[in-house]
């Protein structure tokens, strides 16, 4: 399935999926509960590995694919248990309840001040940003990968943070 996809430029990130991408997926199958949805959790972590720029810092390609992989299930589960949720909320709720197109607009304006914020840091800010706050990855995991210290892992994020926050007050 993915040998027929063309990456561009050599990554041994996405050679080392390749290789071991039925380890991956027998990994998440039990979170996820089905082939199909173990299938699709590997396929969209080598989607983000060929939109990444490059591979520096990875120094253990395989614990960092069945990390990420395992990341990817656990978020694809909760985001399932959420529409649950939320679905069996929003069946009962009186139209009058639900989010008016003015406030939907806001809230898309508001994600798109967040992301070109995020897009305006160093590499490395906005990498340490994102492996904390969405891959879940520890100070610790995060300096490893970057290949510098954790106190500067926490000045990146604590930076991210307050471009976020400083995006969402400029309106």
């Amino acid at each position: 399935m993915f040998e027929t996809c063309v990456v561009p430029r050599s990554c041994p990130l996405i050679d080392t999926l390749l290789l071991h991408r039925d380890a991956l997926v027998s990994q998440v199958l039990p979170i996820v509960g089905g082939r199909a949805q173990a299938e699709d959790v590997v396929h969209e972590l080598f989607l983000r590995l060929a939109r990444r720029d490059s591979d520096a810092g990875v120094r253990q390609p395989l614990a960092f694919l069945h990390r990420a992989a395992r990341n990817l299930a656990q978020d694809e589960l909760r985001h399932e248990r959420m529409v649950a949720r939320h679905g069996e909320r929003q069946s009962g709720l009186a139209p009058e309840h639900a989010p008016s197109a003015e406030h939907c607009s806001g809230e898309r304006q508001a994600l798109e001040r967040v992301q070109q914020a995020l897009a305006a840091l160093p590499r490395d800010c906005r990498a340490a940003f994102e492996m904390h706050r969405l891959g879940g990855y520890t100070h610790r995991e995060i300096a490893a990968a970057l290949g510098i210290s954790a106190s500067m892992v926490d000045k990146h994020i604590r930076r991210a943070l307050t471009a976020c926050r400083d995006a969402l007050r400029d309106e």
